[in-house]
């Protein structure tokens, strides 16, 4: 979208539908984004963690995006709030090196900017 805003008006531009990255997400986790009448909350990772517990609260269903940098903090949130078992986390979805795993068995204290945690 940052592209599109700075050169469609100096370029001849094509905006082309997909298949957005939660909905890849979570097929390629093998489950839903939210079912019957969860309210599916999209929670950007960069928001503190007061405003974020409160919005995962509210939610039946959760994807956190831009997880990148933010990783540690999110996951330990998670934690805290006793959903580890619940979340999924899904780095560079449809690209070659994916990778598929519970939020529990990432290794890593860091993540991808492209990698997104998914609670259901």
């Amino acid at each position: 979208m940052y592209l599109f805003e700075r050169l469609s008006g100096r370029y001849e531009t094509e905006i082309v539908p997909g298949v957005s990255s939660m909905m890849a997400a979570a097929a390629a986790l093998g489950r839903p984004l939210a079912a019957r009448n969860d309210v599916l909350s999209v929670v950007p990772g960069p928001l503190d963690d007061e405003t974020m517990r409160s919005r995962i609260d509210a939610a039946g269903a959760v994807a956190i995006i831009k997880v990148g940098r933010h990783f540690h903090r999110i996951r330990a949130l998670i934690e805290a709030m006793g959903l580890t078992a619940c979340a999924g986390y899904v780095e560079r979805v449809s690209l070659p090196e994916q990778r598929v795993l519970p939020l529990s068995a990432v290794a890593e204290d860091v993540a991808p900017y492209f990698s997104m945690i998914l609670i259901y």
